[in-house]
């Protein structure tokens, strides 16, 4: 698998359907279903009924919300599938 192509292609379905694509930010509090966020265009707000962690193994929305990390972690970065 190619993960660039791959993660293109979900940003562009992402920003087709209506996403916004924030490069260079990350997330650094979550209150009262407000999340936080930092980056090159500076601080913003994002407030929000459903919250999906979808940031990486090492996910700071997990750290942030004091959840445990994963058991296992599963690469898909080599190119190939072996079972």
């Amino acid at each position: 698998m190619d993960r660039g192509a791959l993660d293109r292609e979900m940003a562009e379905h992402a920003v087709s359907a209506g996403a916004d694509l924030m490069l260079k930010t990350y997330a650094y509090d979550i209150r009262d279903h407000v999340l936080y966020t930092k980056g090159v265009d500076g601080h913003r707000e994002f407030a929000f009924r459903l919250l999906i962690a979808a940031d990486g193994p090492r996910s700071p929305v997990r750290a942030i919300r004091g959840m445990k990390p994963p058991l296992q972690f599963y690469s898909g970065g080599s190119g190939r599938c072996s079972v």
